[in-house]
């Protein structure tokens, strides 16, 4: 498992959280699980140290 920074923007305003998934595909497909149909967009980044 990985810690990712997830980022939903809703309509109103964006939602920062950190997340743990195996993979950056993971961590978005549950945001969008997450938020049903809320997100306008979804963005991950990895927190790991490269």
């Amino acid at each position: 498992m990985k810690t990712f920074h997830v980022t939903v923007q809703t309509g109103t305003a964006p939602y920062v959280y950190s997340a743990l998934a195996a993979s950056a595909g993971q961590a978005a497909e549950d945001a969008a699980s997450r938020f049903a149909d809320v997100p306008c967009g979804i963005t991950v980044t990895s927190c790991e140290v490269q």
